[in-house]
């Protein structure tokens, strides 16, 4: 299957998919700046790199909620079409007629009508899912779902009482600064929480390991890595962001968190880096 991956309106890169949706091969491309991976001049090193990026676009295979709608309906049934997200302004152009207005979830997606909430939360009275919903392309094993909450954009998780924790913890440390603030939020007998994630057709957010791994040095220190990273991208205050990310994993007794979570804002248009966004 041959397909373009998309940043708004502009080509980025052709690519051929197996019926797996493995990339098999990269084709043209269209412009490197706009590749959503580290790019490599050597095919293999793009390829893998690609892979790992649609792989970061897809819910938990072992997803708790996911799973047992997953045995009866079949997995493909939460297989993104175009692998269009909220986070950024990526797709993948499956016909030439597509059109990022066409198919912008920032324009064209509703909370209240998303299919695969309604799924997973009234599976006996929805007779349809439609592929494209911005919900099938995050991340992890948390239960989590976008919504619109006081006007805001944003995610929200069944993990409520370990989140709202997150956030208490931060302001009792004075982090508040660094993590987005949380709300419950009481949705078909299930109390979620809710943080807006800061991100639009404008603003869009970014791994910070595609940055780091970008500039990273094989066989040189983790923090001159970050170092540079932070600094070739001029991400202002990096060293208080990350002490800050460290004592409050620290105070939580959160030793697992990795690069990938970490995020860093953009504007879509110019790709000008505006810095790391709240976690």
């Amino acid at each position: 299957m041959a397909k373009t991956i998309m940043h708004c309106d502009k080509p980025v890169i052709d690519v051929e998919m197996d019926q797996r949706r493995f990339v098999v091969k990269v084709g043209k491309i269209y412009d490197k700046s706009l590749l959503p991976c580290v790019f490599s001049e050597k095919e293999e090193d793009l390829k893998i790199g690609l892979q790992r990026w649609m792989l970061s676009r897809q819910v938990g295979r072992t997803r708790a909620d996911i799973a047992p709608i997953k045995a009866f309906y079949g997995a493909e049934i939460f297989e993104s079409k175009n692998m269009v997200s909220l986070q950024d302004c990526y797709w993948i152009r499956n016909e030439k007629e597509e059109t990022w207005e066409q198919l912008s979830p920032f324009r064209n997606w509703s909370y209240e009508d998303d299919c695969y909430f309604e799924l997973l939360h009234d599976p006996e009275n929805t007779y349809e899912v439609d592929n494209i919903s911005p919900n099938l392309t995050i991340p992890g094993l948390d239960p989590r779902f976008w919504y619109i909450y006081n006007g805001e954009l944003g995610l929200i998780t069944e993990a409520s009482q370990m989140d709202m924790k997150l956030y208490k913890v931060a302001k009792e440390m004075q982090l508040e600064k660094y993590v987005a603030p949380r709300s419950y939020i009481p949705l078909r007998g299930t109390i979620y929480s809710f943080h807006p994630s800061g991100t639009s057709e404008q603003v869009e957010r970014i791994p910070f390991d595609v940055l780091y791994d970008s500039v990273a040095v094989e066989g040189a220190k983790k923090i001159d890595n970050l170092r540079n990273c932070c600094e070739t991208y001029h991400l202002k205050n990096w060293k208080d962001f990350m002490s800050s990310v460290m004592r409050l994993d620290e105070a939580l007794g959160n030793k697992e968190r990795n690069l990938c979570e970490l995020g860093v804002l953009r504007k879509t248009d110019t790709l000008e880096i505006m810095g790391f966004d709240r976690i």
